[in-house]
């Protein structure tokens, strides 16, 4: 077994979704690589590595903050794997991060753990996007949740990490039947025909749409359209506070998303668009539906909105990061 040290990300879910690891005496996880705001090296921090000049002119010297972005308080009997996230990858590279580790600790694994499509990664000032035979100079192994870029590149399949014990936030958020969260991304049409199929049998929606254009708004009783994200503690409270999860995806997308997961860690029955989860070990049609045809949904929709069976999918401790972190080390055993 590896000391593991997570190279992860501010975002907030990634505080939830990694936080079964909270309390391992072998790994670290690294909530992105920006010191904090309120302090003089945050501030240093971000003007050495701000996009506005180093587009213009690339400022040296980032190699400054490589010992700063964590602290090494692990024991030194074990071989060290660096887990690197998409965003903590883009900003490390500037600064020979990647070079830094190998030097420090030779017999290290090094490995990215992609949880967005590839053809999505740029670089941080440049904007190119990531060439493939470079990523794979720097790493070990290259691990993504999406299928199709693993056959493509030959990446190494592993769909993304979900906790299922922690402490929210008390907040007061109303009860719901169906509840849905999205940025708009050209999904309005289905979100509206959806609702308005789940309110004719009587069902509460708590749908939020985020930066949906003006003129594309369609008002319904529960849709907020809304231009700041709504916190992901709030939406897992929602989450808690609902019965049926909605789930739409783009068309590209081949993986499963942190709606599925927050359905099984939270036993909410699926309402989704994703064909490929009929593969998944962890489908039952009694608690996930699967949209196939939007014109056609109202006798199959109902049935399984009406059905009361115990909401358990047996599957949190495969979507656990300790899951993820066992994988990789049997990859390099």
């Amino acid at each position: 077994m590896f000391n593991y040290v997570i190279l992860g990300s501010e975002d907030e879910i990634y505080k939830y979704a990694f936080n079964d690891l909270n309390g391992l005496d072998n790994v670290i996880y690294v909530s992105g690589c920006k010191p904090s705001k309120c302090t003089l090296k945050g501030f240093l921090y971000r003007t050495h590595f701000r996009p506005e000049l180093n587009e213009k002119i690339r400022i040296p010297g980032k190699s400054i903050w490589n010992h700063f972005y964590f602290k090494d308080t692990l024991s030194k009997n074990n071989k060290y794997c660096f887990i690197f996230l998409s965003n903590f990858a883009m900003f490390a590279k500037q600064s020979g991060y990647h070079q830094y580790l190998r030097r420090k600790y030779p017999d290290c694994k090094i490995v990215l753990f992609l949880t967005d499509i590839f053809a999505r990664q740029t670089e941080l000032f440049t904007h190119e996007k990531w060439k493939i035979e470079k990523e794979r100079a720097l790493y070990d192994l290259i691990i993504s949740y999406d299928k199709s870029d693993c056959q493509k590149y030959g990446f190494t399949y592993h769909h993304t990490v979900f906790s299922s014990n922690f402490i929210l936030p008390d907040l007061n958020v109303e009860e719901s039947d169906v509840y849905f969260v999205a940025k708009y991304k050209g999904r309005l049409q289905r979100v509206i025909e959806l609702y308005d199929l789940l309110s004719s049998f009587g069902l509460r929606c708590d749908f939020y749409i985020y930066k949906c254009p003006s003129d594309m708004k369609v008002e319904r009783p529960g849709i907020s359209y809304i231009e700041k994200p709504i916190s992901y503690a709030e939406n897992l409270v929602r989450t808690i506070k609902t019965k049926f999860l909605l789930e739409i995806m783009q068309n590209n997308a081949d993986g499963y998303t942190y709606r599925t997961w927050e359905a099984i860690a939270f036993k909410k029955k699926l309402i989704t668009n994703n064909k490929s989860i009929i593969d998944a070990p962890f489908y039952n049609p009694k608690l996930i539906y699967v949209v196939n045809n939007y014109c056609d949904l109202k006798d199959g929709i109902a049935a399984f909105i009406q059905d009361n069976n115990t909401v358990d999918f047996n599957y949190t401790k495969e979507m656990s990061p300790v899951a993820l972190l066992e994988f990789i080390d049997s990859k390099f055993r």
